[in-house]
């Protein structure tokens, strides 16, 4: 698990060198959330939401979440209702899949409380990257294959 959640980070930052630009372009990325169970995405929201955000994040907004992580800790599942209704004051979309949040975003947050589900998310989110990526590929920025081998 330990390797995956590396190769996870590793493309995560190679997904985010394709948003670099000249300094004086500023883009706006879409920021998606998977996993409602945890109080991080409220906190990571009204950081990221904030009319007074910091310079480095000030061009990254929560647009849209997929609540569910965890379905059998009691803990965190319980939580899920209350943080979709404060996701909600904040105007950010309730999505009722993962795959709805990947159609809309341009980055991802995977906050589920519950590691169980990490990799399956993970894995429908390195899939949608990696194609995205090699849609933008030149021979200067070459994207990498992950290869999940069974």
């Amino acid at each position: 698990m330990n390797k995956c959640i590396k190769l996870f980070v590793a493309f995560a930052l190679v997904s985010l060198s394709a948003f670099q630009t000249e300094a004086e372009d500023v883009i706006s990325l879409k920021v998606g959330m998977i996993g409602l169970d945890t109080s991080h995405s409220i906190a990571f929201t009204k950081v990221l939401n904030s009319a007074d955000a910091t310079e480095d994040v000030s061009n990254c907004k929560v647009t849209i979440a997929y609540p569910y992580g965890s379905r059998d800790i009691e803990s965190s599942y319980s939580r899920i209702p209350g943080y979709i209704e404060q996701m909600k004051e904040m105007e950010v979309k309730i999505a009722s899949s993962i795959d709805e949040v990947l159609a809309e975003v341009d980055v991802v947050l995977l906050e589920t409380n519950d590691g169980k589900p990490h990799l399956e998310q993970a894995i429908a989110v390195i899939a949608v990257s990696y194609t995205h990526l090699r849609a933008h590929e030149t021979p200067e920025h070459r994207v990498w294959r992950v290869v999940r081998v069974k």
